[in-house]
């Protein structure tokens, strides 16, 4: 699917600043202008036709195509024009045979998430609102003057307008940043998240890095729960429990800025598998010290039920993803 996104000329971006520090502007550590191109890729869009001003320096465009959330785009054109209406019949004339019979229309300040994009119908007559991404037939912006003009549905987003609204669209990222097969549970975990995600996003670390943080934390919980009394259960419990939070984080992490990978989905789930059995082991070993031998059994038979499902989870995610995009098996 094809995206077209229209920068607008230096002087309506001078209310940032420059025209770099209105572009490329972090928004949860990913600058503004390379996370409205990612999102719309992760909507579907794998072509792109960006419009230019001719008054503003198009170096910014070649920082933000180079970027690595932008590694995938397949094709990319760019077109200098000295003004862009969208509501002109004679401009969109002038690229005309640029685009696609159906796109996606994508304003450049526009922050929402993948599923918002994937899920919109196409208009078949000309936009009555510019201001949010609209999926377009091109056969309706070149009939000229009489053409009809609709209103579309609202997609679900944060228009960045002024430096206040950075904020606003960093709290709706990471509102967003679940999966839509979460259940209650996972839910409140995540609404638990959300603080530690947002200031993690203005950081180097990686979601990768988290994940080896859980480990962590699930190994000390299994040695407390090895200890063998009532309050080294409720402490390995409590570490358990965090263990589990920072399993939502990593994921949330990487997918608000656009950092997931193949080997990232791989680790998250052997660290999953390894924290179970770890804790389990932690368990068996506590009550082992504080009840006997018999234990030893039901700790035994707890484990191997692990395997196998780790074993059969693992199946199932093999079948259920895509070989070029193994690691959205959990994403919608």
């Amino acid at each position: 699917m094809q995206a077209v996104i229209a920068i607008p000329p230096r002087q309506t971006l001078q209310q940032f600043g420059v025209a770099e520090q209105a572009l490329m502007q972090e928004v949860a550590g990913v600058p503004l202008l390379v996370r409205v191109i990612a999102t719309a890729m992760r909507g579907g869009v794998d072509s792109l036709l960006v419009i230019w001003p001719d008054d503003v320096d198009p170096s910014i465009w070649e920082r933000c195509a180079a970027s690595r959330p932008l590694w995938g785009l397949k094709r990319h054109k760019l077109f200098r024009l000295s003004m862009f209406d969208p509501r002109s019949t004679d401009t969109w004339a002038a690229i005309a045979s640029s685009l696609e019979d159906r796109f996606l229309w994508l304003p450049w300040n526009w922050v929402t998430h993948k599923r918002a994009l994937a899920g919109l119908s196409p208009l078949p007559a000309r936009p009555s609102n510019w201001d949010y991404p609209t999926l377009i037939e091109k056969r309706a912006l070149l009939y000229g003057t009489r053409v009809r003009v609709m209103s579309g549905r609202a997609v679900d987003g944060v228009p960045i307008a002024s430096r206040a609204d950075v904020a606003r669209a960093e709290r709706f990222l990471v509102g967003h940043s679940g999966k839509p097969t979460d259940g209650m549970y996972s839910k409140f975990n995540r609404l638990l998240c959300r603080p530690a995600v947002r200031l993690l996003t203005h950081t180097p670390v990686t979601p990768n890095q988290v994940t080896v943080a859980g480990l962590v934390v699930a190994i000390v919980a299994a040695l407390v729960f090895a200890r063998g009394s009532y309050l080294n259960y409720v402490g390995g419990a409590l570490l358990f429990f965090l263990s589990g939070l920072v399993d939502e984080i990593d994921g949330m992490l990487a997918r608000i800025k656009f950092m997931e990978s193949s080997f990232g989905t791989w680790f998250e789930g052997f660290v999953d598998n390894a924290t179970y059995l770890l804790v389990f082991s932690g368990i068996t070993a506590g009550l082992y010290r504080q009840r006997g031998s018999h234990e030893q059994f039901y700790g035994l038979a707890l484990l191997i039920g692990c395997l196998l499902s780790f074993i059969v989870i693992a199946l199932q995610r093999k079948t259920a993803t895509a070989a070029d995009r193994p690691h959205e098996y959990s994403d919608g």
